[in-house]
């Protein structure tokens, strides 16, 4: 994503912000995030972070991005919660070691992937959100 011209990244999680860097040093992926994002310190409620960050982004770049235009991507319920609550489109990963295909699914993302290896797949989900 960090080639394509329409999708920009920014870290939302319920981690705090040293430890959600940290996690993505060490599988090499801190430098993708680019965007500022929402930390798990900035609220016990999961559900309020998009609109955190959202508010962030929209400074940054200086837009006045609607709900709709951001996905969240996440493995858990609770990422699909939040981006329910805050209007935003949810793309569930099959990949976090707590949750079933089921019970994601479950809970109604916008769209499932297994994996983001596929990144072809990865852009044409999006795109089609």
């Amino acid at each position: 994503l960090d080639d394509h011209p329409r999708y920009f990244s920014a870290l939302l999680t319920g981690n705090i912000e040293p430890m959600a860097y940290l996690k993505m040093e060490l599988v090499g992926l801190d430098r993708f995030f680019k965007l500022p994002g929402a930390f798990g310190e900035e609220s016990h409620e999961r559900r309020d972070l998009p609109e955190r960050a959202a508010g962030r982004i929209n400074e940054h770049l200086q837009l006045d991005l609607s709900p709709d235009q951001f996905v969240v991507i996440g493995d858990t319920p609770n990422d699909i919660d939040c981006a329910k609550h805050f209007g935003a489109r949810s793309v569930v990963v099959g990949t976090g070691r707590f949750y079933s295909t089921e019970e994601l699914l479950a809970c109604e993302p916008d769209a499932w992937l297994k994996d983001l290896s596929d990144t072809e797949l990865v852009i044409r989900t999006l795109d089609s959100l």
